[in-house]
């Protein structure tokens, strides 16, 4: 008999976690890490497994990749649009110009056609980041503008637009107008696909809203602050639509 005693002979199942164990650490050391999708879902194609930058689906890219690309021909004859409508009315604040009913008319109508033609330019670009938030920019945008230029059409031939009936429409229509291109002012910062600086534009020119003669902030016999602000508002939502046609 030996003096030393051995030590008990260990139970053959408590090496088996070990040996598992370990073998769990080689497969992991040895094997390419895939996805947890890939592994689960052997037979799935490969846009859903993948695991690089350069596999995945276009529509998950960052939104600088997206706005890497150069503008289409329709998107720069949008952006034209943009800019012309921004700039004439701009004109309005030339002291020099005087401009009358008629082309106010007009004016107001390219100014409409020129912001919806942006939307769809700029949506174009930036729908790719983040498509539920681009759609909740761009449609209250074109649809408002859109709705301007309507009640423009029909207000060719009247007297006083602003009263009646038709006056309640156009105050709904005008206090949309400037807070829905505000609100895409706001999304398309928030993207930042295309200029900030013409979506902050867009997001200050939101204040054109408290010139509606109904809310009674504004009166032109009696300027106040808020007519100052009005205009102000005005001017920086036509550089709003200039800046995003230009870029």
């Amino acid at each position: 008999l030996s003096s030393t005693p051995s030590a008990p002979a260990r139970p053959p199942w408590t090496a088996k976690p070990m040996a598992c164990a370990s073998s769990v650490r080689a497969s992991s050391t040895a094997a390419p890490a895939t996805s947890f999708r890939a592994r689960s879902m052997p037979g799935c194609r490969p846009s859903w497994c993948a695991t690089t930058a350069a596999d995945r689906p276009p529509w998950t890219s960052t939104s600088s990749s997206w706005s890497a690309g150069s503008p289409t021909p329709t998107t720069r004859a949008l952006g034209l649009l943009g800019i012309l409508g921004g700039a004439i009315l701009l004109v309005a604040f030339l002291p020099s110009v005087d401009i009358g009913t008629d082309w106010n008319f007009v004016r107001l109508g390219l100014f409409c056609l020129g912001a919806m033609a942006i939307v769809v330019a700029v949506h174009r670009r930036q729908v790719g980041a983040s498509p539920m938030l681009a759609w909740s920019g761009a449609i209250p945008a074109f649809v408002a503008n859109g709705a301007y230029l309507a009640m423009l059409v029909l207000w060719a031939g009247r007297q006083n637009p602003f009263a009646g009936d038709f006056g309640v429409f156009w105050f709904v229509v005008g206090f949309t107008l400037w807070l829905a291109d505000g609100w895409f002012g706001v999304v398309t910062l928030k993207l930042g696909v295309v200029s900030r600086w013409g979506a902050l534009a867009l997001i200050l020119g939101s204040l054109s809203v408290i010139g509606i003669d109904r809310l009674g902030l504004v009166t032109s016999l009696e300027p106040t602050i808020f007519s100052v602000l009005a205009l102000g508002g005005v001017a920086l939502n036509g550089i709003g639509w200039v800046l995003l046609g230009y870029d």
